[in-house]
């Protein structure tokens, strides 16, 4: 068994520093590729880089206790829901930076950056399997 070392301070930057990641893209053939980060939705809530409004819709997913029967049935949580995904997608882009595609990005990219989040790459193989694309996440580059 080998022994273990102490994870550098370093390792944990290039690590923290995101991976290279195919998105839906723009237009049909060419993926959106950005680099993500998982962010901490603990950290957002108590940084506030999530209102006040969303801590409900924030809990339940860190719990685990949303389920798509309830958004359906209420119109307002559905909101929330949306507002809570944007805010993750916020969070989430290290590049580009989310404030340079803002108005540009599509509900697919955004949906796709939410279940990286949640779940990591291996969240997206529908979409890329869907696109025929052969894109390999790359975290080095």
């Amino acid at each position: 068994m080998s022994e273990l070392k102490v994870t550098t301070v370093e390792e944990i930057k290039e690590i923290a520093g995101g991976e290279i990641v195919p998105l839906p893209g723009f237009k049909p053939g060419k993926p959106f590729v950005a680099r993500l980060k998982k962010p901490s939705l603990l950290k957002m809530v108590k940084d506030g880089q999530i209102p006040n409004s969303l801590l409900g819709v924030a809990k339940d997913m860190f719990e685990g206790n949303s389920n798509e029967s309830d958004l359906a049935d209420d119109p307002e949580a559905f909101k929330q829901s949306i507002e809570l995904f944007y805010c993750v997608a916020a969070a989430s882009l290290v590049e580009p930076a989310y404030e340079d595609v803002e108005e540009y990005i599509n509900d697919d990219q955004v949906i796709a950056i939410f279940n990286y989040t949640q779940s990591g790459i291996d969240a997206l193989k529908p979409f890329r399997e869907e696109q025929g694309e052969d894109v390999k996440s790359n975290s080095n580059s």
